[in-house]
Order: structure tokens, then sequence, then C-alpha cells
């Protein structure tokens, strides 16, 4: 659910852009499988690109829960304070809810990749993971330069 969600942001940071064009869904299957995410959208918020790598972490367990995006964008201050007045998660209810934690077990997924292939990607820094020239994509120690000009600003989610 989070790497969708990931790619949802993508989708709208982009303005719609389709993710992975010009793959085939066994070509698309592949480029992730070798460790590549796409790249940071023009004009895009460093700290929402943070959250869509984070999304795109190939092993379950390393993806952000909702809560935990939630408290990057609050401590990287992306968060409106209106936010905190209309929220679930600032609620009450929500304080005096518990959340129940899934097991191992049922934190498994269907996977793509075989035994070996899962445990080579797992075991992967991040920074190994890299973006490549193709489709936009760009090499993790480095930033897609679009128009000339690399963005390195960090602003709110709303700029996006």
């Amino acid at each position: 659910m989070y790497l969708s969600f990931g790619i949802l942001m993508w989708e709208i940071a982009t303005l719609s852009e389709l993710p992975y064009q010009g793959m085939s869904n066994e070509e698309a299957g592949e480029y992730v499988k070798n460790g590549n995410v796409l790249s940071k959208p023009e004009g895009c918020p460093d700290t929402l690109d943070e959250i869509m790598i984070m999304c795109w972490q190939y092993n379950e367990k390393l993806r952000p829960t909702f809560l935990d995006i939630i408290q990057h964008f609050e401590n990287t201050g992306a968060i409106l304070p209106r936010f905190a007045q209309n929220s679930f998660y600032h609620s009450d209810e929500r304080q005096q809810a518990t959340h129940d934690k899934l097991n191992d077990d049922e934190l498994e997924r269907v996977s793509i990749l075989n035994g070996s292939e899962k445990d080579a990607y797992e075991n992967m820094a991040p920074k190994e993971r890299k973006r490549t020239p193709k489709n936009g994509l760009v090499p993790a120690n480095g930033r897609a330069v679009h128009n000339g000009s690399s963005d390195s600003s960090i602003g709110k989610v709303t700029q996006c």
C-alpha cells in the first residue's frame, strides 16, 4: 500500500505523468528489481521526494506508515497549522486508540523477485539503489537536472 502511495505522490507532483513511461510491465519490474526508482519531479520539495523514496523501499518493513509520513512532514515544517485542527492523527479519538502491530508473517507479500534476488535487493544499501538517465531517472547519489538547473530547494508540500 505504501509503495503505491509513493507512486501516487509522484504522479501528483508530476501533474499526472505516467510512471515508467516507455516500459512494459516486465521492463518496469526489472527496472525496480535492479534498484532503480523514479526521478524527483521538477519543482518538487526535497521533503516530499524523501517520503517517496522511503515508500519505494523493496522491503515493506522499511517503508513508513502513514503516521510516520505525517510525523516526517511535521518535523520538516511542511504541514500547515490548521492540519492539526482537522486531522484524525491529532484527534483525541486517535490518541486513545491502540495501533495493532502486524507480525512478520502478516507483512509477507507476493514478490516479483525470487529468493536470491529478494535477498540481494533487501541487503542493498539505499545509496546503492540507483536512478538512471533513462526516462528521467537519475543516479541515487546525484540529482536530475531539469531545464538546465537542479532543484535543491526545500519547501512546503503544497508547492508541489
